[in-house]
């Protein structure tokens, strides 16, 4: 009789281990002094750090290129760079804080192809038209191709026509994340997407949304808590992945969290 203790607390060990919420170093892991978010240093860091993900953002710019950079401005430059209205090299005319430019996407994604163990999410922030927007996720997923990083990536979409786009163009649902707030883990269910994101706010109104991730087979995720309250909220409710600017303080709320 006294085995049966023993076994349920090994299941319960079994499920807190898969349960562990996932961490996403938002724009890269630049806590550190002269660090710049969406730069390479900031992805080959959190990879260092043992970061289970990575988020950047990609606009497009004038002529086409995708940039790894959130907008609308170049961070140094808040007059005349104007990033969709800028051509590549107007935008990388311009040092970032750390000496580098601001990458392409395909110059961003040669180094995760080394880096290797670390997953990207695509952050595609919206463009003024729908040409530009379909443009952008065409040309994204071509350069996900070319370096062979399908099964590290996540597109993080909030646009219904940009995630139908990628359903046609690599076939798989498994690797969208939909960001759209309006619409519910079935409706997500519905179209095969097997990630869901929400605001930390977001996931706080509606908790039962997770019961309903779990029920469907749908992986949670949620952007952007960065003081200890938000995040411990987070784990509390049994999100997947947990994207911050500050990854070193939601490991460390998780390993308190399942000591």
């Amino acid at each position: 009789m006294r085995r049966i203790p023993l076994l349920f607390t090994l299941i319960a060990l079994t499920l807190t281990a898969v349960a562990q919420p996932q961490i996403a170093a938002h724009r890269g892991f630049h806590q550190k002094d002269g660090a710049v978010r969406n730069s390479i240093e900031a992805v080959r860091d959190a990879h260092k750090a043992g970061f289970e993900w990575v988020e950047i953002d990609v606009t497009r710019s004038s002529d086409g290129v995708p940039m790894v950079i959130h907008g609308p401005w170049h961070p140094n430059r808040k007059e005349g760079i104007w990033v969709q209205s800028s051509t590549k090299a107007e935008i990388q005319s311009f040092l970032l804080d750390n000496g580098e430019v601001v990458p392409t996407l395909d110059e961003m994604l040669q180094e995760v192809a080394k880096l290797k163990t670390i997953g990207v999410i695509i952050d595609i922030k919206p463009h003024n038209t729908s040409s530009a927007q379909d443009d952008v996720v065409k040309k994204i997923a071509k350069t996900v191709s070319k370096y062979r990083l399908q099964d590290q990536v996540l597109y993080m979409i909030s646009i219904e026509q940009s995630a139908r786009l990628f359903k046609k163009l690599n076939r798989r649902t498994d690797n969208i994340l939909f960001t759209h707030g309006s619409y519910s883990p079935t409706w997500r269910k519905s179209l095969g997407y097997k990630y869901i994101g929400y605001s930390h706010t977001a996931w706080s109104k509606k908790p039962e949304y997770i019961a309903d991730c779990t029920r469907l087979g749908l992986k949670s995720v949620a952007w952007t808590p960065n003081n200890e309250a938000d995040i411990r909220k987070m784990v509390d409710i049994g999100v997947n992945i947990i994207i911050s600017d500050k990854p070193m303080l939601v490991r460390e709320v998780i390993n308190k969290y399942y000591k």
